[in-house]
């Protein structure tokens, strides 16, 4: 199927939704468990905050779906090999007051495969649990604190990830925001994985070290208003950076290349820019660029250096634009 018509399609059916929504009258997260309505009603960034949460309208779990088209911001004579469709279901559960369990299924849809193979790649199952707790900050200009911890358990049902021999994957993040005024939220977030495999070496052409331990720091901020007049639901703009270390298995001989060496740590940036429109609690439709993540350049992902973060806004090899439509219940 020519992914120029899957494409327009899909921002199609971006446009469109909302305005069946108001005809008729929210990443993808990792689940979590709702502050209280009362709370979250107070403020369009406490609704943001608990949008994915369970615990809400009386129901102990939230059911999710969510959509993702990815490209190369820059095109080439051969956009299909660059570009992605990503989509992901799940469900999340309280178990606890604060605390909730979550499990994933993303697959990976690709525009550019071997004749006979299928284009549908399911990726890694995560599974794990979410603390999340929001407080009030009386007498200052923050209105509220959130915090999120989360710790996620990576199964390795990915193709990439067999031929890597990877036997798990465990990742322990932690996000805190503080939100001012009701519409403003800046925050920073932190998260550490450890990656076990089978073999310290890669297999295949490209050779060096699997990566043992990844770690990523960064700052966000998000703006949240209201458009009464003109459409209902709440906007959403935001952006962040962020910095993150890729240390490698550590090599039992020497080599002239680092990668390939007794402990080697690769370091990547990157930054994100997006604008949300959530019309309904159970609708968001997403859009923005990102810069340095895992981005496809003919089929292969390339990260962002500290080269690319400081000389180029918009670099072939390292900026996509994403569109994502998400579903909860």
């Amino acid at each position: 199927m020519n992914a120029k018509l899957i494409l327009m399609g899909f921002l199609g059916l971006t446009l469109l939704v909302p305005g069946t929504i108001l005809a008729d009258g929210a990443g993808t997260s990792d689940g979590g468990v709702a502050v209280t309505e009362k709370a979250a009603e107070e403020s369009r960034q406490g609704l943001r905050q608990t949008q994915n949460l369970p615990g809400q309208g009386g129901r102990r779990y939230k059911m999710m779906a969510s959509s993702e088209v990815r490209g190369a911001a820059v095109r080439d004579e051969d956009p299909e090999n660059d570009l992605v469709w990503d989509w992901t279901v799940g469900a999340t559960g309280e178990i606890l007051p604060g605390l909730s369990g979550f499990g994933f299924v993303p697959v990976s849809q690709r525009f550019s495969v071997e004749a006979g193979e299928s284009p549908f790649l399911l990726q890694d199952i995560r599974t794990g649990m979410m603390y999340f707790k929001s407080f009030p900050v009386a007498d200052t200009a923050v209105d509220q604190l959130y915090t999120r911890q989360v710790l996620t358990l990576y199964l390795p049902t990915s193709r990439q990830s067999q031929a890597q021999d990877l036997r798990f994957a465990v990742q322990l993040s932690s996000s805190e925001s503080l939100q001012i005024l009701k519409d403003f939220t800046f925050g920073a977030s932190v998260l550490g994985r450890y990656c076990n495999h089978a073999f310290a070496e890669q297999a295949g052409l490209e050779g060096g070290m699997n990566t043992q331990f990844l770690t990523r720091a960064g700052g966000f901020v998000d703006y949240t208003l209201e458009l009464r007049n003109w459409v209902p639901g709440y906007f959403s703009i935001g952006a962040g950076l962020d910095s993150t270390w890729f240390g490698k298995y550590a090599s039992a001989s020497e080599f002239d290349a680092a990668s390939s060496s007794t402990r080697f740590w690769k370091q990547a940036y990157g930054w994100r820019t997006y604008l949300d429109y959530t019309p309904r609690p159970e609708f968001t439709v997403s859009m923005g660029y990102e810069h340095g993540g895992s981005v496809l350049k003919n089929g292969i992902p390339v990260y962002g250096n500290l080269g690319t973060f400081v000389g180029r806004v918009i670099d072939r090899d390292r900026t996509e634009f994403f569109v994502n439509l998400s579903a909860r219940y």
